[in-house]
Order: structure tokens, then C-alpha cells, then sequence
């Protein structure tokens, strides 16, 4: 018994060192670390507010131009997307030595990348009139396929977004916009959601990450109405599930519409947002956070951020969940030219604290333990990455490298925090 019992013990600490292994190898494998894109790795648990403040540069990857998408890190390679040098590299990140390089990934403004089943999915061109997506060998970066919508002048308008085994796209050519739904392992189309003229409910899609929980992706859309608002796709067919308008209900006029939509996340049956009303009429906009049933769609909470902070802001990227509280960053300005962090709650729409900082904030928030880390720039001076305290929206550390405004969201996981430092360059921090 005692051997069998020793035997059995064994099995299960090798089964839970497995378990360990396999979440560890996931480290941040697309746009908001998952499907839902919430910004939170429950994974990482070594930068917290108690060493941050020691976080050190470790290493530089250089590449030979702009880096404008965000970094992704799975079994020890990160994956940097160079705009700049129309190519995707991979880095060994123990060693920085580049592994490898695929040209023709880039396209006329951000997208984004997403690893998966031993494959790097990113958008690319595929002749002179087609971009659309390719899978390259993650250990090796060779093609294994590549699809693009066959329209004219076909063009990718979101990053790719993995669930099991699908991988889901936004594409745009001449005569509308379309989320294709393609098997990540073979490419093989498995549906499309067109630009919704046969629904009559909306026109065209937002350029975001589609957000995926559960049996449903989430979209921002372009109604018929000229507001903005949500849509709610149904991942076993592509049909359509239902579509919310956002904003804009207010204005009597007729000069008003929504704008941001596509900045949404997804989990646990709700949808949270970031969108902007704007009046033409006036020339204002405000800035809200929204909650919706995943369901119905119906508004859970609505709630306008841009009074909270007084001043005219725009919003950056989508909210990131954690628990019971839900951050939006809000970008300059103000008089002082000010920067917010906003936390609520997200059940309710509460607002628990608003934090303004005059270090401009470029990215959406990116979440592990009791830190919100966003990239952030002031001049060019000050920084690529900030952390703030999720208790009350402190500053606790910026990095010391110049950086580039308006940089992608960084990627913190395995105890090493990746910014864009230097327009070219990503630098890792770790603690020291």
C-alpha cells in the first residue's frame, strides 16, 4: 500500500507539474491574452507592486523598423510584428538571438498577431490586389497556409482572435466588411458574417479584435441607423444573434453617432465596452463604458466617463476585467494635458476611483496581480511602459526608455514585462 500510495503520489505531482508547464507555456498568446481579450494573466506571479519599482532592463530585441502591434510570448519566443521592416520576427528570450524571419506581414496600419496550436497567425499579403491571414510554423516560421477574401482589393481590418480550434478575422474588400470563421489548422473557411445588408441591421464591422465567450463572437458594427454599436455572432454558423445600438439616443437633432465599438471585451456572460458619442451638431462627444447581457444584448449598465475625468479625452482601446474591477484609460486632454486611469465596478458601472497623471497613457491596460500596466509617453521622455496600483490608481514605476506615443498594450508574463521601446525595439524588465 505504502508504494502503491508513493506510486500514486508521484503520478499526481508529475500530473500537476504537467498542468503547471502546459499554463506556463501559454504565457500571452494573442491580443488580451485570451479569447475575450480582458487584459488580465492570472498566470503571472512574479511583477507585483512590491518589486516593481526594481524592474530593470534585461534585454533589448531590435528589429529594423516601427513596432506598432503588440508582442506575443508562448514557450520562451516572443513573436514582434515590424511594421517599419514588413516582416515578423521570433526571438529566443532567454538569449535575444532572432530565430527567425517572415517578410510581408505588414500592412498600411496596425493588425495584429496570434499563436496557437504550434502556429503564428498573422495578417499578410497575399498578391498585389489580396491581404488577408497566414499560418507559419511557430518553431520555424514556414507557411502552412494562407486565405484572403477573393473581393477586390481585399484587406485585413482586425488582428486575429483564437478559440479552440478557430481562428476569427475581420476582412474588408470593395463592397463590405466581413468576420470570417477559418480552421486554424487547415484554413478551410468554415462561415462568414457579411456586412449585414441581408440582415438589415448594420453595414459595416469595426477594425477590432473580435472578443469570443463561450458560443458567441463579438463584434463592433456600423448600423443603418449611422450609429455604431455591437454585434453578436453566433460561432457555430455565423449567423447573426443580435446587434445593440450604442450612444447617440439622446441627440434630437439627427447629427449624432457613436464611434469605438469594436473596443469590447468579453467574459463570464457580459460584454464591456469602451465607446465615444460624438455631435457634429455641437461639436462635442462623450466617453462611456457599457456593460451587456452576452445573451440579449441588452444594456446592463451605461456609464459616462468623460464628466469623471472633466475634460475631452479619447478612449484607449478596449476595458480589461480582473475580478471585481474593470479599468478604462482615458487619453489627454484636459487643461493640464492629463492622462486617466479609471477603475469601476463592474457589476454595477460604479465608478471606484478616477486617477489622472500627466505622463500620457497610450494603450489599454494590461493586468497581472495588483498592478495595471499601460504603455505610456510623454515627449518621448518619460517612458514605454507605466505600472499603476489597482487599489487607488497611484503610479508606482515608469520605465526609464524613451518610447513612442501611442504604443500597443505590453505584454507581461514568465516574470518579464515586453514594451515598445525606441520605435523599433522591444525592452524586456524584470526585477533585479
Amino acid at each position: 500500500m505504502g508504494r502503491r500510495f508513493l506510486a500514486a503520489f508521484a503520478t499526481a505531482m508529475l500530473a500537476i507539474a504537467g498542468l503547471t508547464t502546459a499554463a506556463s507555456a501559454m504565457g500571452w498568446p494573442q491580443f488580451g491574452v485570451n479569447p475575450g481579450h480582458t487584459g488580465y494573466n492570472p498566470q503571472e506571479t512574479v511583477i507585483d507592486s512590491g518589486n516593481v519599482t526594481n524592474l530593470t532592463r534585461t534585454m533589448t530585441l531590435s528589429t529594423p523598423g516601427e513596432i506598432t502591434e503588440p508582442v506575443m510570448v508562448v514557450d520562451g519566443v516572443a513573436y514582434v510584428n515590424s511594421i517599419g521592416a514588413n516582416a515578423l520576427y521570433a526571438f529566443d528570450v532567454s538569449s535575444g538571438q532572432q530565430l527567425w524571419s517572415y517578410s510581408g506581414t505588414n500592412l498600411d496600419s496596425q493588425r495584429g498577431i496570434a499563436v496557437a496550436h504550434g502556429m503564428v497567425f498573422v495578417t499578410c499579403a497575399i498578391d498585389s490586389q489580396h491581404w488577408g491571414l497566414c499560418a507559419l510554423r511557430a518553431k520555424t516560421g514556414k507557411p502552412v497556409w494562407s486565405w484572403a477574401y477573393t473581393g477586390f482589393q481585399s484587406s485585413p481590418q482586425s488582428p486575429p482572435a483564437v478559440s479552440g480550434t478557430t481562428v476569427y478575422f475581420e476582412e474588408y474588400e470593395t463592397y463590405g466588411s466581413w468576420l470570417t470563421a477559418l480552421d486554424a489548422k487547415t484554413g478551410t473557411v468554415l462561415w462568414q458574417f457579411g456586412y449585414c445588408q441581408t440582415s438589415g441591421i448594420c453595414d459595416a464591422l469595426g477594425p477590432n479584435a473580435p472578443a469570443i465567450d463561450g458560443n458567441l463572437i463579438f463584434v463592433g458594427c456600423s448600423l443603418v441607423s449611422g450609429l455604431q454599436g455591437i454585434c453578436a455572432v453566433n460561432a457555430a454558423d455565423g449567423s447573426l444573434a443580435w446587434a445593440q445600438q450604442l450612444g447617440g439616443a439622446s441627440c434630437s437633432n439627427g447629427d449624432c453617432w457613436g464611434d469605438g465599438a469594436g473596443n469590447l471585451i468579453a467574459a463570464k456572460g457580459v460584454v464591456y465596452a469602451n465607446y465615444m458619442t460624438m455631435n457634429c451638431y455641437q461639436c462635442n462627444y462623450t466617453i462611456d463604458a457599457v456593460a451587456l447581457n452576452e445573451t440579449t444584448g441588452a444594456i446592463i449598465w451605461d456609464t459616462p466617463m468623460t464628466p469623471v475625468l472633466n475634460g475631452q479625452y479619447a478612449e484607449q482601446g478596449p476595458p480589461a476585467l480582473r475580478g471585481r474591477q474593470l479599468f478604462s484609460v482615458l487619453q489627454c486632454c484636459d487643461s493640464n494635458n492629463d492622462s486617466g486611469l479609471v477603475s469601476l465596478n463592474p457589476r454595477t458601472g460604479q465608478v471606484q476611483y478616477h486617477a489622472e497623471t500627466s505622463i500620457w497613457l497610450s494603450s489599454s491596460p494590461s493586468l497581472v496581480n495588483d498592478l495595471a500596466v499601460i504603455a505610456c509617453s510623454h515627449g518621448g521622455a518619460v517612458g514605454t511602459l507605466c505600472a499603476f496600483h489597482d487599489t487607488d490608481g497611484s503610479l508606482l514605476w515608469n520605465s526609464p526608455d524613451s518610447g513612442l506615443s501611442g504604443s500597443p498594450p505590453p505584454t507581461i508574463t514568465g516574470g518579464t514585462a515586453y514594451g515598445i521601446c525606441g520605435y523599433n525595439n522591444v525592452c524586456l524588465y524584470a526585477p533585479q
